[in-house]
């Protein structure tokens, strides 16, 4: 029982160093890219990171708690932005693709297990496409609240860009601005993530969740208690005299 405790205040602790790592991000060098209002930070590689060596609720918690210190007035956002008004500002839709990014990540990733490979072809390619969906994610509502703020606020400096042009071309320039200037750096993000999450899940799941013979254990007695259960629930059954 102790062992279960302190395992499960180790993961309470690796969510929240996770979530520390992406906030502290926002003091790395980040810098707003040429005509673009959208700012290039590490926090979404963190993001990710965090889920697929967590796992999808640990997270995703991360990012959930990086999101509502930011919210609170904590200057954690890229730039040293905080606030409501920036996750409802124009570049919030990121924000809030962080943590979809995080939970389908690591919903696709799945929790650590002390005996994975480190250099399996088949869990790389599960890692490959946990992170490649979750740097995809985080541009579907970024690029359509931007879109919105855009065309939502005449003073807006790309206003008069947008505003005369067909709904098709409109996307096309959002997808120029919020898109593709950040497409060759996620991809140098999702080359440097696979590897890393490799290595270290193996480690990770040894401190959160034991040796194999401790999650062996486990197993063993959880499958015991279910089946004293049913046991216990079970009536015999009467034979029919013939």
């Amino acid at each position: 029982m102790k062992k279960k405790i302190r395992r499960k205040t180790l993961r309470s602790l690796a969510t929240l160093v996770a979530a520390l790592a992406i906030c502290l991000a926002s003091l790395a060098g980040q810098s707003l890219m040429p005509l673009t209002s959208v700012p290039y930070t590490l926090q979404n590689m963190l993001c990710i990171v965090a889920a697929c060596i967590l796992g999808g609720a640990q997270g995703a918690g991360a990012t959930g708690l990086f999101i509502l210190a930011g919210g609170l007035g904590i200057p954690v956002f890229a730039l040293g932005n905080s606030g409501i008004s920036h996750i409802t500002g124009q570049t919030g839709g990121y924000i809030l693709g962080y943590f979809a990014a995080a939970a389908v990540s690591g919903l696709i990733a799945g929790s650590p297990y002390t005996f994975e490979k480190k250099f399996s072809a088949k869990n790389w390619l599960r890692l490959l496409l946990a992170a490649a969906v979750g740097y995809a994610l985080v541009y579907v509502p970024g690029l359509i609240w931007l879109r919105h703020c855009i065309l939502a606020n005449p003073e807006n400096t790309f206003y008069g860009m947008l505003k005369d042009l067909s709904a098709g071309d409109q996307w096309a320039c959002v997808i120029r601005m919020g898109l593709t200037p950040f497409i060759y750096g996620d991809m140098l993000k999702l080359a440097a993530t696979v590897p890393l999450c490799a290595l270290v899940r193996p480690r990770a799941a040894r401190i959160l969740y034991g040796s194999e013979e401790e999650e062996a254990a486990e197993l063993m007695e959880s499958l015991k208690k279910k089946k004293a259960l049913f046991d216990s629930l079970h009536l015999p059954v009467k034979h029919k005299k013939h």
